[in-house]
């Protein structure tokens, strides 16, 4: 069991650590069918750097997570928080993201060993804080919940 709770918590900080940029990624404030990004005018998304911490539950697990929190920017092009690392960027894709209104919700997906690993997220923007949640679902292994909370800090 502990086994599991360190592969869910590598998992985590692995879905966290960027696997959200794709390469073709366009300006969110358009429209582009490349990219599956749609938006609304009027956000109230400041851009700057954030502190975002990350909780995270999962039925089954014996032994609770600790919450992490990390800082990155977030900018017009990329309103999904992350980490920056390096990583494969081959193998997890942003397959749909939407803002409406100050709600940014995505849909991302990453090749792992035990197959597609499907994420789906929505935070709410509020000009300089955010809260949100993020739900993950691993092949044979079930499902983890992520609570995002994040402020703005200053620029980038």
């Amino acid at each position: 069991m502990k086994r599991l709770a360190f592969l869910f918590l590598v998992l985590a900080i692995f879905l966290f650590q960027g696997c959200s940029k794709s390469s073709d990624q366009k300006d969110v404030s358009t429209t582009t069918k490349s990219s599956g990004v749609k938006t609304e005018s009027g956000s109230n998304i400041n851009e700057g750097k954030w502190e975002i911490t990350v909780t995270t539950a999962m039925s089954g697990m014996p032994m609770k997570i600790p919450p992490q929190t990390y800082t990155t920017c977030i900018n017009k092009k990329d309103y999904i928080p992350k980490q920056d690392s390096s990583y494969d960027q081959e193998k997890c894709k942003i397959i749909n993201q939407e803002i409406s209104g100050d709600t940014v919700s995505w849909t991302l997906e990453c090749q792992g060993q035990e197959g597609t690993i499907i994420t789906k997220g929505r935070l709410t923007y509020k000009g300089d804080s955010f809260e949100g949640e993020v739900s993950t679902k691993i092949p044979n292994q079930g499902e983890m919940l992520q609570k995002m909370s994040g402020k703005r800090i200053g620029p980038c």
